[in-house]
């Protein structure tokens, strides 16, 4: 499964900064499993946006919805009536949700909520084991919509070879995900 940590609030904002209405889309797989994708979080986001708006004087519309994975066009096909008249997707999803999401709806500005960390499986509630990075950052911010970014340096990637090796994880800063540091005494 894919692993993702929220962005900051203060830069999701950022991003969304100048759009009357957004969608706040939630995926119901893995992003729901590690608790940043779900219908809770985007319960919680939308919530967080519209207090946002208000507090700064000006009015924006959030629609709230999820669907069972944004990462599989049969379920995506469906959200065609949800977003067609919003201004900006928040896609809580993984990566792969972003782009499918991007290359579905072009004609709708698409930005990421989380950031995949990696791939991995649970060990138990809220732990999971690292079997993969994501080698690939995606940036879209001021683009809107999903643009393959950098590749992680090679030093990075023996850098974390050297620490899977060692059965070394690390965990996310803010986010409720924990890795596992040593699964052999797991």
């Amino acid at each position: 499964m894919i692993v993702a940590a929220s962005k900051p609030f203060p830069e999701i904002k950022q991003m969304l900064s100048g759009f009357k209405k957004v969608c706040v889309l939630g995926c119901g797989s893995c992003v729901t499993i590690c608790h940043t994708g779900g219908e809770k979080q985007v319960a919680e986001l939308a919530a967080q946006l519209r207090l946002a708006a208000k507090l700064e004087g000006r009015h924006l519309e959030v629609v709230e919805d999820s669907t069972l994975r944004q990462c599989e066009w049969e379920f995506i096909r469906d959200i065609h009536e949800v977003v067609k008249d919003c201004d900006a997707v928040l896609s809580i999803a993984c990566g792969v949700g972003v782009q499918y999401m991007a290359e579905r709806f072009r004609k709708i500005r698409i930005f990421p909520g989380l950031n995949t960390t990696f791939m991995g499986g649970p060990v138990e509630q809220g732990v999971f084991f690292r079997t993969m990075w994501g080698l690939w950052q995606l940036y879209s911010g001021e683009y809107g919509w999903a643009v393959p970014g950098k590749p992680v340096c090679e030093e990075f990637i023996e850098w974390s070879v050297w620490r899977f090796t060692k059965w070394e994880m690390r965990s996310f800063p803010g986010n409720p995900v924990r890795v596992a540091s040593d699964l052999r005494s797991a």
